[in-house]
């Protein structure tokens, strides 16, 4: 069970029972702010991943200006990890690896 709560006043969200988010941008940005110290904004290709299970209160506001896109992957972590603190992670674009690949576009490989 997800619970998501709006807080008073605010558009922040309380989210918890052992979520986590891994969101990746596609396009401009968003500003991430949360109850556990963070502050950054998220451009494209960068991706953040948060643990939400005690309790994390979150606004994701438009980093940039003109379209923003995002994908974002909701995952129940078992039982057994409930009751852990919450956590946030970013990576910019420029940290992530690339493996190289580039697959010929005249090839029949698959």
């Amino acid at each position: 069970m997800l619970v998501i709560e709006t807080v008073e006043g605010d558009d922040a969200l309380v989210k918890r029972v052992f979520q986590q988010a891994i969101t990746f941008m596609l396009e401009g940005g968003f500003h991430h702010v949360d109850n556990i110290g963070n502050d950054t904004v998220v451009l494209a290709g960068g991706m953040q991943k948060f643990t939400a299970d005690k309790g994390i209160i979150h606004f994701e506001l438009p980093g940039t200006n003109g379209l923003n896109r995002e994908l974002q992957l909701w995952i129940r972590l078992p039982s057994k990890l409930s009751n852990i603190e919450p956590d946030y992670q970013q990576t910019d674009s420029k940290d992530i690896p690339e493996n190289g690949f580039r697959r010929d576009p005249h090839s029949r490989d698959c």
